[in-house]
């Protein structure tokens, strides 16, 4: 299962991230990339995956995360981004999201 946006998920993510935005290049081939597990709790919504998949797609438009099929879910992305402090603050961003119990955010090794 693929994780969409929605247009309601993707104001709510821009006021929480939009100092990202701004700073956010866009993914190219000399990116560094960044190995993220999004584990939600039960009290997970709909609306609260849009809004995990928008503050994800700030860092990196062509995110595409992908959901295992249980309940409740663990999202899983890689990032292909240059901004700075991606894991601290992807982290905070997303963890005040509701429904989401913690984040994992670690750099893969070029090679």
């Amino acid at each position: 299962m693929r994780l969409g946006g929605r247009r309601s998920a993707a104001l709510r993510a821009a006021a929480v991230a939009g100092a990202i935005v701004a700073s956010s290049a866009l993914a190219c081939g000399g990116a560094n990339q960044y190995d993220v597990t999004v584990r939600f709790n039960a009290s997970v919504t709909q609306d609260g995956m849009d809004e995990v998949s928008q503050v994800l797609r700030s860092f990196d438009p062509n995110a595409d995360m992908i959901l295992a099929e249980s309940f409740p879910p663990t999202g899983h992305v890689v990032l292909k981004t240059d901004a700075p402090d991606v894991c601290q603050r992807l982290s905070g961003a997303l963890e005040g999201i509701t429904g989401v119990q913690d984040v994992s955010c670690e750099p893969l090794k070029k090679g």
